[in-house]
């Protein structure tokens, strides 16, 4: 019961469901859960659904989908189907596809034939895993708020791809070079652009509580008053909640920051402000992921 009440929750931000009576809608999020899932993958590392959050799961780029990639094919329907299933049991969250070099541009010298390929297998890829696991999100990680920047000239196939997925999951790891004012100008652009394009749809941007790697604090670990700070930020900004992600090193251990983590999941947040930040500027410092 208290999955298909998560689910219902998650489809009802989606707008997939229709908001119950009394449920406000808002421009300003002013009654929505602000929902945080659990994507990391720290060994030995507790189950954190009794304190809030909200397990969730990623499908990564397997050897076979590459190869298909490259080839400019599908992968196979049926296996894919069945990886859905068996990630996504007991994980009532989103499910988030993460192919992150199959471009929807020529700005890579792709091809438009291999371009339009792209978008196909992503709107092919998101309807697969709605029909394998009915009743969940279904999203792209991206270093924005797709897989890769689309086209101008691919409208169609932008809003095809844009009908097929549930919400958004943008990338917004921490840079050991980048300040605090930076990380939050990219969230406030990212969350603007998304409330313009697709309004309605979720954001829930990837977080990390370790620095990036190929940077100065590469793998330390976040002070807890950052972490508070950046859950606070996506919270009163507009964003509809965040996910946490971790890589399976170092081993679980309980640390500053997962305390400043599971204080600000007890407290149930909600979504307060929408993001007031300027839709035609871009952020001056977007770093790479």
């Amino acid at each position: 019961m208290r999955h298909l009440f998560i689910r219902l929750a998650l489809l009802i931000l989606a707008g997939t469901v229709a908001r119950p009576v009394g449920y406000a809608q808002s421009s300003t999020n002013t009654a929505q859960p602000f929902l945080v899932f659990d994507n990391m993958f720290y060994a030995g590392k507790p189950d954190f659904s009794t304190n809030g959050l909200i397990p969730n799961c990623v499908v990564y780029e397997t050897s076979e989908l590459k190869a298909a990639v490259a080839a400019g094919q599908l992968p196979d329907e049926t296996a894919f189907k069945e990886k859905i299933k068996r990630l996504s049991l007991n994980r009532p969250g989103p499910i988030v596809i993460d192919i992150e070099y199959a471009y929807l541009s020529k700005n890579k010298k792709t091809t438009d034939a291999e371009v339009k390929q792209h978008f196909k297998l992503f709107i092919t890829l998101a309807h697969w895993a709605h029909e394998a696991a009915p009743g969940h999100l279904v999203g792209f990680y991206g270093h924005g708020l797709f897989p890769e920047e689309p086209g101008k000239e691919y409208g169609a196939e932008t809003k095809e791809l844009l009908a097929a997925m549930d919400a958004f999951f943008p990338s917004l790891y921490s840079h050991g070079n980048q300040s605090p004012a930076q990380w939050r100008e990219k969230l406030q652009f990212l969350i603007q652009q998304a409330h313009q394009i697709a309004p309605g749809k979720p954001v829930y941007p990837y977080i990390w509580a370790q620095y990036h790697e190929g940077g100065p604090k590469a793998l330390e670990f976040l002070d807890a008053d950052y972490l508070t700070f950046q859950l606070e930020a996506a919270r009163t900004d507009g964003a509809d909640g965040v996910v946490f992600w971790s890589g399976n090193k170092p081993a679980w251990t309980d640390r500053p920051w997962a305390q400043a983590m599971l204080k600000f999941v007890a407290a149930k947040p909600i979504c307060k402000t929408a993001v007031k930040s300027d839709p035609t500027a871009r952020p001056k410092a977007l770093e790479p992921e």
